[in-house]
C-alpha cells in the first residue's frame, strides 16, 4: 500500500504516534489494502481529538469512500495509558451501537463534501424543528 493510507501533514503527537505504529504493522501484516478495500482511504488530515481526561483522549478520524463523496465509515481510536486500541464504525453499525456517532458522519461529510451535504443537513435540522 502506498504511503497516502498513512498520510498526516499535521502536528497533533496522538496522530502522529498513531500513524507511525500502524505503519509498521502494516509493513509486518499488511493490512491497509484490505481496510481500503472494505471500508475506503483514512483522512488523517481531518482527524478530532476529544480530550477525556488527562490521560485519556478519542481520536475520531473519516474514512473516505474510494468511489463516492461519502463517509461510510469513521476509524475511532481510544488512547488510554500508553495503550490504544481502535474500532471502525460504519454507518449501519454505528446506528446499532446504542451511541450517537450520526454527529461524526455528518461532522465530516459537511466539512469534506459541502456541495453534497448542505440539503441532509436542512433536512435534520427540520426534523427536530
Amino acid at each position: 500500500m502506498n504511503d497516502a493510507f498513512f498520510e498526516y501533514a499535521g502536528s497533533e503527537l496522538a496522530v502522529i504516534e498513531i500513524t507511525a505504529g500502524l505503519r509498521q504493522l502494516d509493513e509486518e501484516k499488511g493490512f491497509s489494502a484490505s481496510f481500503v478495500d472494505n471500508y475506503g482511504y483514512p483522512v488523517w488530515n481531518e482527524s478530532k481529538i476529544i480530550p477525556i481526561d488527562s490521560e485519556e483522549a478519542l481520536v475520531v478520524l473519516p474514512v473516505k469512500s474510494r468511489h463516492e463523496n461519502k463517509i461510510p465509515a469513521l476509524w475511532i481510536f481510544l488512547a488510554h495509558d500508553n495503550v490504544v486500541s481502535n474500532v471502525v464504525l460504519t454507518k449501519e453499525m454505528a446506528g446499532n451501537s446504542g451511541m450517537d456517532w450520526e454527529w461524526g458522519f455528518d461532522y465530516f461529510t459537511q466539512k469534506m463534501y459541502p456541495e453534497t451535504s448542505s440539503s441532509k443537513l436542512l433536512e435534520r435540522i427540520l426534523q427536530y424543528a
